[in-house]
């Protein structure tokens, strides 16, 4: 079974901009950047399941502790991408429990400055990896049918979507459908 190192890097690339940008999973140190990059994406209530609502240092404590655990066991893979020591986007797989143990769950976030210079196509490409060493046959994932953007990146790497969720999310005040999407390992 997989175990992830706190704080470990995974690998350096360059962002369609030009920017450095290292890949490495989290660590304890990581607390109020997380907390500050989250925070930050809620307030902008994109295309993720936060619209607004605002973490305290001591929530998000609890989550990192939960997740740096998680990593150590090998039942979450959890990335984060930094460009000059500053978190721009992160993604994780979760591994699912008893007769879905060998699924896991795809989630990723990306700032606003950040998008369509290729990180979130990294951090995708990176889970993957990390999706096979724990021995995973599948990943899974849901998308706003209205974040074309991101329904496209996830083909480009391999994702089909299965299925579809009407009006399953109420976004800036409309229903929209959930997208979800997967790719075996």
């Amino acid at each position: 079974m997989a175990s992830f190192t706190p704080g470990a890097s995974i690998k350096t690339f360059t962002s369609k901009n030009g920017r450095e940008v290292i890949l490495r999973f989290p660590k304890e140190d990581d607390l109020q950047q997380l907390t500050d990059f989250i925070n930050e994406v809620s307030k902008e209530d994109t295309f993720i399941s936060l619209s607004g609502e605002q973490f305290t240092l001591e929530e998000e404590k609890k989550y990192v502790d939960d997740v740096l655990k998680k990593m150590q066991e090998g039942t979450v893979a959890k990335i984060v991408a930094t460009i000059n020591n500053q978190i721009v986007g992160t993604a994780d797989v979760t591994r699912q429990e008893r007769r879905t143990k060998t699924v896991g769950i795809f989630g990723i976030t990306i700032a606003k400055d950040y998008r369509g210079e290729g990180i979130g196509q990294e951090l995708i490409e990176t889970c993957i990896t990390l999706a096979k060493q724990m021995e995973l046959r599948m990943l899974r994932l849901s998308c706003y049918s209205l974040n074309t953007a991101a329904c496209v990146l996830y083909k480009k790497v391999g994702f089909e979507e299965v299925g579809k969720i009407p009006q399953n999310t109420l976004y800036k005040n409309d229903f929209i459908d959930e997208i979800i999407m997967v790719k075996f390992l």
